[in-house]
């Protein structure tokens, strides 16, 4: 570890469990990025806690994403987790930027608008795709931007990055779009490749992002005011809380079980690294209709694989 390195980078390194000498090669983004996905978790407990109210706003300013990922028992969403890469990878040798992209939570539909957050980071004169922060299906490794077409492995399977026009999507939906992040669901003869999100690479500057994260934070529109959504992925697993269903897979085999009580959704977001102040956590049980909870301005778990699909489940 670098004596030179920010403080706040020093607690990353703590945060995630990386232990050894920092290169500023692939090897050791990859498990920077690996170490990231299994013990930050995404979140968006605040936003739909508060629910489509200016009080469930996601403060982007670095001191705070890093003291609220690095402080304590808390994690965040695609622009937490960006913001906290772009705050601590440089101090490494790892120079990033910042750029948006289209989710396909449906293949065969229109894309959704350009609100999730990604970080490209450079190695010499090579960029990777380093995002930790999607969900579900968080990629837990980095991905090249040049290796197009090519399946690249990663400790939670492979995914791969295609041109735009090999994507099998209608570009006239969205014709600023560069590439296309896919993943390879199931394996063998049944295997196929599945659209995630399609990534504009000219960037965005850093101004513009407040009034993204705003609306993503804070919209009734907003999908992440509309359902819980939280992911793990620990080595070899990956575990997701989605509303009030609380699923764990491993290799082949999938678990789940339903959420009841508050006490309960506690317990189940501890095991997903979480500790929600009583407040925060009494407005989550309220919105998931919990305990004694109120029917009113809360979701309803059946509508969630159709509208979102499994993206983040």
């Amino acid at each position: 570890m670098s004596h030179d390195a920010p403080v706040d980078a020093e607690r990353y390194l703590e945060r995630i469990g990386f232990t050894r000498p920092i290169l500023s090669n692939r090897e050791t983004l990859d498990e920077l990025i690996r170490l990231h996905a299994a013990n930050i978790p995404f979140e968006n407990a605040t936003s739909f806690g508060q629910g489509p109210t200016p009080a469930g706003a996601i403060e982007l300013d670095s001191i705070l994403v890093a003291s609220k990922l690095l402080g304590g028992k808390r994690g965040g969403y695609c622009f937490e987790h960006a913001k906290l890469l772009q705050h601590v990878l440089p101090a490494y040798g790892f120079p990033t930027r910042c750029a948006l992209a289209r989710v396909y939570q449906d293949p065969r539909h229109a894309p959704s608008a350009k609100t999730h957050v990604v970080t490209v980071t450079r190695i010499g004169h090579r960029e990777f795709l380093t995002d930790p922060g999607y969900g579900g299906l968080t990629p837990t490794a980095s991905l090249s931007l040049e290796e197009l077409g090519k399946p690249q492995q990663t400790p939670h399977g492979r995914y791969r990055v295609v041109a735009a026009a090999a994507a099998g999507i209608d570009l006239g939906h969205a014709p600023d779009i560069d590439v296309m992040v896919q993943v390879e669901l199931a394996k063998g003869p049944d295997s196929q490749w599945v659209n995630l999100y399609a990534i504009d690479l000219r960037g965005i500057a850093n101004i513009d992002l407040p009034a993204l994260n705003w609306f993503v934070s804070t919209s009734p529109m907003s999908m992440f005011t509309q359902i819980l959504a939280v992911s793990l992925a620990p080595e070899g697993k990956r575990i997701t809380l989605s509303n009030k269903t609380i699923r764990q897979r491993e290799g082949e085999e999938i678990t789940e079980r339903a959420i009841t009580s508050t006490p309960d959704l506690a317990l189940a977001l501890d095991s997903l690294g979480i500790d929600l102040p009583d407040q925060l956590l009494s407005g989550v049980a309220s919105r998931l209709q919990l305990d004694r909870a109120s029917r009113d301005d809360c979701v309803q778990e059946a509508d969630t694989p159709d509208q979102f699909g499994d993206t983040f489940l």
